[in-house]
C-alpha cells in the first residue's frame, strides 16, 4: 500500500500536519451539518458570526484531534522502529473504523438537540438502551435528513482520506544529520498531545463553556465540538449509566 516516495524532514512534518488537517476538516464537516440542519435558527444571523463558531471552536476541535491522535502517533513512533511498513494501512482502517462512530454522534446530537435544545449529554446517551423505543416517536423525515447528512460526511471524510494519504510516506528520513531533530520530535510528540487534550497549560483544562463567545446560545452551542462534548459527557458520567 505504500510506496517509495522520496522524503525530507519537511514533507514528514507536513504529512503528519495532514493527519490533524484531516481531523479537523471533519470537524468542521459536522459543524457545517449543524449549521445547515438548524438552518432557520441562524437566519438573521451574518456570515462573520457564523464563522466565528469555527474560530472560538478551535481548541476544543483542535482536543478532540488530540484525543483521535493518540494512537497513530503512537504506531507511528513504532514505525520508525521496524522495517515492515504498516503504518498507513492501520491509518486508513483506524480512521474507517472511527469514522461512522463520530458521523452517528453528529447526527444523534442533531437529533436530540432538535427535540431538546441541548447538545448530548448523559441522559441523552442512557435513551441508547432504548433506541428501538425511541425510534418509534421519533420523526421519520428528520431522520431521513440525518441519515442523508451522516452519509454525505461519510463519503467526504473517505474521499479527503484518500485525497490526503494515498501517496503519503510515514517514514522520518534518519540520517546523521536530522537524527537529533527526528528524536526530539517523536519525544515530544506525546506532551504535546497532553498539552493540546487540555487546551493548553492553564490550571483548569477545557471545557464546553470554553468555545462560547456570544449572547446567542444557538452560535455557542454550534461552536462546541459535539464529539468532544459527547465524550466527555460520557466520561463524566459513566457510573451513572450503569445504574
Amino acid at each position: 500500500m505504500e510506496k517509495n516516495i522520496a522524503v525530507s524532514p519537511r514533507s514528514y512534518l507536513k504529512t503528519i500536519g495532514l493527519i490533524f488537517a484531516f481531523w479537523l476538516i471533519v470537524f468542521w464537516l459536522q459543524r457545517l451539518s449543524f449549521i445547515y440542519f438548524f438552518r432557520e435558527a441562524f437566519r438573521g444571523l451574518s456570515t462573520i458570526e457564523l464563522a466565528s463558531t469555527f474560530i472560538h471552536g478551535f481548541l476544543l476541535d483542535l482536543s478532540a484531534v488530540c484525543y483521535l491522535a493518540v494512537l497513530p502517533v503512537f504506531a507511528l513512533s513504532l514505525q520508525q522502529l521496524v522495517r515492515f511498513s504498516f503504518f498507513k494501512t492501520f491509518l486508513f482502517i483506524y480512521t474507517i473504523l472511527l469514522l461512522p462512530v463520530i458521523g452517528f454522534i453528529s447526527v444523534f446530537d442533531m437529533g436530540i438537540y432538535h427535540d431538546w435544545r441541548i447538545h448530548l449529554n448523559y441522559r441523552a446517551i442512557n435513551y441508547l438502551r432504548f433506541v428501538n423505543e425511541a425510534a418509534a416517536f421519533s420523526d421519520p423525515k428528520v431522520n431521513r435528513v440525518l441519515t442523508v447528512l451522516m452519509i454525505i460526511q461519510l463519503i467526504a471524510a473517505i474521499v479527503l482520506l484518500f485525497v490526503f494519504f494515498r501517496r503519503a510516506s510515514f517514514r522520518y528520513p534518519w540520517s546523521r544529520k536530522s537524527r537529533i531533530p527526528g528524536t526530539v520530535l517523536h519525544l515530544a510528540a506525546f506532551p504535546l498531545l497532553f498539552v493540546g487534550i487540555r487546551g493548553g497549560i492553564q490550571l483548569i483544562p477545557l471545557n464546553e463553556s470554553s468555545a462560547y463567545f456570544s449572547t446567542s446560545k444557538i452560535l455557542n452551542d454550534a461552536a462546541v465540538n459535539v464529539t468532544w462534548n459527547a465524550v466527555k459527557k460520557f466520561a463524566d458520567n459513566r457510573e451513572t449509566l450503569h445504574h
